[in-house]
């Protein structure tokens, strides 16, 4: 497992690269740590791949499946998008991107011009914590919509097993109508 030192020494590589194409991070648990009071949230690895991202211009495909990202990580992550022109598919399935999450997201999407994949299944990206549960928010399922009508490149949007509800499904079904994007719900 890198962990966060792992991701950051990555990170510099990645920044003067001038070759690697594919990156797959996947069950590094890049955003923190455990100890034995249970995890500890540490997103200097993702900040640091994050701004090596916004560097980097070969890198066309990064894995980070399974590696406890969180709204913050993916705010980082989107900021980087917005000046990557390079990278065409982005997973960060099975982690923990919420609502919020999905805000970020949307936000990189209208102005990025590259991603063609975006995978983000097994989040909770219909969801937002609060009082120490998860309840229903569907705002970030509504920028993602709105996100769709502006991205002209996006031809994969994987959002199973995000606890979107039938009308977050239809909204999103209907931001893509006449578009030729793959959409899995």
């Amino acid at each position: 497992m890198l962990g966060t030192e792992g991701a950051q020494l990555i990170a510099a590589a990645l920044g003067s690269n001038s070759s690697l194409e594919h990156l797959e991070l996947a069950g590094n648990i890049l955003g923190g740590h455990y100890t034995a009071q249970g995890f500890v949230p540490d997103l200097s690895g993702v900040t640091a791949l994050a701004e090596a991202l916004k560097q980097n211009s070969t890198l066309t495909t990064l894995g980070l499946r399974y590696n406890k990202l969180d709204a913050e990580a993916a705010q980082h992550l989107s900021n980087a998008l917005v000046s990557n022109q390079s990278l065409v598919e982005l997973h960060l399935s099975n982690n923990d991107l919420d609502a919020e999450a999905a805000k970020h997201l949307s936000n990189a999407l209208v102005s990025n011009q590259s991603l063609v994949e975006l995978r983000l299944a097994n989040n909770l990206l219909g969801c937002k914590r609060e009082s120490g549960r998860w309840v229903s928010d569907l705002s970030g399922v509504t920028a993602l919509a709105e996100a769709l009508k502006q991205n002209g490149t996006l031809a994969v949007l994987d959002l199973r097993s995000n606890h979107l509800g039938d009308a977050a499904k239809k909204q999103l079904q209907d931001a893509s109508l006449g578009r030729a994007i793959k959409l899995q719900l």
